[in-house]
C-alpha cells in the first residue's frame, strides 16, 4: 500500500469561477475531473477535485426553477381545464429559501472535511473487483488518515413540507455525480455524495440503496445490489459497503426519512450507520422530521455526533423573511384568470400568515386560490376579501396545527388536509369540472392512503416494542382487528393497538388452553393406563393364585389314591 503520486493541472478561478461550471452536470453521471489549487494538498486529487464553497448568489440562482411552459399571453388561449391542468404545475416550481444556503454550506463542509482528512492510495490486490480501476489491476483507495479527527455528521429535521429534501437535492446538484481521474499510470473514480431513503425500518435495505445507488453512478447493471442482496447476514452487507465506500472514495451518505429507522437497542440500525462512518472515515447526513430529530437525541453516541451541526428547517425558514417573501412574489406571478391581478402588501401579508412560512403549503394555497378563480370565471382581480373566503377558516386551522412542534408524524396535519381535499372534491364536483373533481378525489384517496398506513405502522411498532409476539402474529392480528372494524384506522394508532392485542391475548390464551387440555387428556390416558395396568396386575395374580391353589388340590388327590 502506497500514497499515489501525481502532478495536477490547476485550474485558475475568477472568483465569480467555480469548478464544472462549464460542464452540464445534469447530462450525465460522469465528468472529467478538474483541479484547483489547494494549499497544503495539492498531491490530493480528491481535495483539489472538488469546487470550493458556493457562494450565497450560487445557492439562490441553482434554487430558482420556474414552472414550465408559463406565458401570460397563451393563457388567454386556454380552455378552462388547460388552465386548471397547466395550474397543478405551479406546485413543481423550486424557490430558494434560507434553508437551502444552510445546507448547501454545511455539506461543502463535510466533504472538505472528510478529503482532507483521509489520503489516497494504490492498493496492490489484485483480487478488487472495481469500476475505473487502474491499468494494472490496482485499486485506487481512499483510506482516512490515522490523525484524521472521528467522522461527524449532521441532522436535517423539521415539519412535512419545509423543504428539507428538496435543500438537500440541490445542495448535491451542485457536484457531479462521480467525478473520474485518469493519469499515465492508473485511474479511479470519486463520488462525492450518496443520498439514500430509508423506506423500511431494516437497516439492510440502505445497505441495498447504497449498492443500487452505485450501480446507477457507474452503469453496472445491477452488480452491487446483486452483492449486497445475495449477503449471507447483514455483517456480510455492511463489510461489502465499507470497501466500495473506500474504494470510490465516497465523501457523504446522507439518509431521508430517517424516522423509519429502528431505534431500538435490539436492532441497533443507527449504530450501524455510524460504524461504517467510523471504519471508512466518509461523513454522514440524516433527515427527517420532528419523530426522527426527538429519536436521534434519546440515542448517544449519535447524539454526540451531530449535536453541533443540526438544522431547524422551520426555525430557518421562519427566520428568513425576506426569502420567503421572494418565494411569496414569485407564486404569485403565475396567474390563470381572466383578469391579472396586482401583488399588494396586504396580500404579502396575508399568504405570509396563513402559510406559516412552509412552502408546500403556500404553493397549496396559491394553488387554490387560481382554481377557485378559474372555475367561477371571474371577472375581477383577486383580493384579500376573496383570499379569507376561499381559504381563510381552512388555513387558519392549519397554521395552528403547523404551530405544534410536538405533533407526531404531523398526523393532524394530514387528517386536516384530507378532509380539505375531500371538500375542495366536493365543492368543485359542483362547478360542473368532473376532471378536477377527479383529481382532487385523487388527492385526497392518496392522503388517506398515507394516513392510514402511518396508524398502522405506528401500531405495529408500538405492540414490537412492548411484547415478544414475532412480526408475522403482529401483522396476523392487526389484519384480523382491521377486518373487524374497517374504520379503525380513521382513529389514532393506540385503538388499533389495543384491538389487535386483545386478538394477541385471546389466540395466546386459546392455545394456552388446547395446550393445557392436551396436557389433561395425556394425563388421563397416563391414570386410564395405570388403572388398566393394576387391573391386569390384580386378575393375574388372582390366576396365578388359583392355578396354585388347583395345582395343590390335584397333588392332594393322587396322594389320598395312594
Amino acid at each position: 500500500m502506497e500514497r499515489l503520486k501525481c502532478n495536477l493541472t490547476f485550474r485558475e478561478l475568477r472568483k465569480d469561477e467555480n469548478l464544472y461550471d462549464d460542464v452540464d452536470l445534469t447530462a450525465g453521471s460522469m465528468v472529467d475531473a478538474q483541479y484547483r489549487r489547494v494549499a497544503g494538498y495539492e498531491d490530493n486529487p480528491d481535495v483539489c477535485a472538488l469546487p470550493k464553497m458556493p457562494s450565497v448568489r450560487d445557492i439562490l440562482a441553482l434554487g430558482m426553477v420556474n414552472p414550465p411552459g408559463y406565458d401570460r399571453e397563451q393563457v388567454e388561449k386556454m380552455s378552462t381545464a388547460e388552465k386548471l391542468a397547466a395550474i397543478e404545475d405551479i406546485d413543481m416550481a423550486m424557490i430558494p429559501l434560507g434553508i437551502h444556503v444552510d445546507v448547501a454550506r454545511t455539506i461543502w463542509k463535510f466533504l472538505d472535511r472528510r478529503y482532507k482528512g483521509a489520503d489516497v492510495m494504490i492498493s496492490a490486490n489484485e483480487d478488487e473487483k472495481a469500476y475505473g480501476k487502474g491499468s494494472f489491476g490496482r485499486a485506487i483507495v481512499l483510506y482516512q488518515k490515522l490523525e484524521a479527527p472521528s467522522p461527524i455528521g449532521f441532522l436535517l429535521h423539521g415539519k412535512t413540507g419545509c423543504g428539507k429534501t428538496m435543500a438537500v437535492n440541490l445542495a448535491c446538484r451542485m457536484y457531479p455525480n462521480v467525478i473520474y481521474h485518469e493519469f499515465e499510470d492508473c485511474s479511479y473514480v470519486q463520488i462525492p455524495i450518496v443520498m439514500v431513503t430509508a423506506l423500511r425500518k431494516d437497516i439492510r435495505d440502505v445497505f441495498e440503496s447504497i449498492a443500487a445507488a452505485f450501480d446507477r453512478f457507474l452503469d453496472t447493471g445491477d452488480y452491487h445490489r446483486r452483492r449486497a442482496v445475495g449477503a449471507k447476514s447483514i455483517s456480510a452487507t455492511e463489510g461489502l459497503v465499507k470497501k466500495w465506500i473506500e474504494l470510490y472514495h465516497v465523501g457523504l451518505i446522507i439518509v431521508d426519512e430517517v424516522q423509519f429507522l429502528d431505534f431500538s437497542p435490539k436492532k441497533k440500525n443507527i449504530e450501524d450507520i455510524v460504524s461504517i462512518t467510523q471504519a471508512t472515515g466518509a461523513q454522514f447526513g440524516l433527515i427527517g422530521n420532528d419523530d426522527g430529530y426527538r429519536a436521534i437525541l434519546e440515542y448517544d453516541r449519535l447524539n454526540r455526533r451531530v449535536a453541533k451541526n443540526i438544522i431547524n428547517a422551520d426555525e430557518v425558514t421562519k427566520n428568513n423573511v425576506r426569502l420567503f417573501e421572494n418565494a411569496i412574489k414569485t407564486l404569485w406571478r403565475y396567474q390563470f384568470g381572466n383578469v391579472e391581478s396586482p401583488f399588494t402588501t396586504e396580500i404579502e401579508e396575508l399568504l405570509m400568515y396563513h402559510s406559516s412560512r412552509n412552502i408546500a403549503l403556500l404553493k397549496y394555497i396559491v394553488i387554490t386560490i387560481q382554481t377557485k378563480d378559474v372555475i367561477e370565471k371571474r371577472m375581477e382581480p383577486i383580493d384579500v376579501p376573496f383570499i379569507e373566503k376561499t381559504i381563510g377558516r381552512d388555513m387558519e386551522t392549519l397554521r395552528k396545527l403547523l404551530a405544534d412542534p410536538d405533533d407526531p408524524e404531523d398526523a393532524q396535519y394530514h387528517e386536516y388536509i384530507t378532509k380539505l381535499y375531500a371538500r375542495q372534491a366536493k365543492e368543485v364536483a359542483t362547478e360542473n369540472d368532473e376532471e378536477k373533481g377527479r383529481l382532487f378525489d385523487m388527492m385526497a384517496a392518496g392522503e388517506l392512503t398515507r394516513k392510514r398506513e402511518a396508524v398502522r405502522s405506528r401500531a405495529f411498532q408500538s405492540i414490537s416494542d412492548t411484547s415478544n409476539y414475532t412480526e408475522t402474529q403482529i401483522n396476523r392480528a392487526i389484519r384480523q382487528a382491521i377486518d373487524k372494524e374497517p374504520d379503525i384506522l380513521d382513529h389514532p394508532s393506540k385503538f388499533l393497538a389495543q384491538k389487535a392485542m386483545e386478538i394477541l391475548k385471546k389466540a395466546n390464551a386459546k392455545v394456552k388452553r388446547k395446550n393445557t387440555a392436551t396436557a389433561n387428556q395425556a394425563k388421563k390416558g397416563k391414570s386410564d393406563a395405570a388403572a388398566i395396568d393394576r387391573e391386569t396386575s390384580q386378575g393375574l395374580t388372582a390366576l396365578k393364585k388359583a392355578m396354585n391353589e388347583q395345582e395343590i388340590s390335584s397333588v392332594s388327590s393322587e396322594k389320598r389314591g395312594l
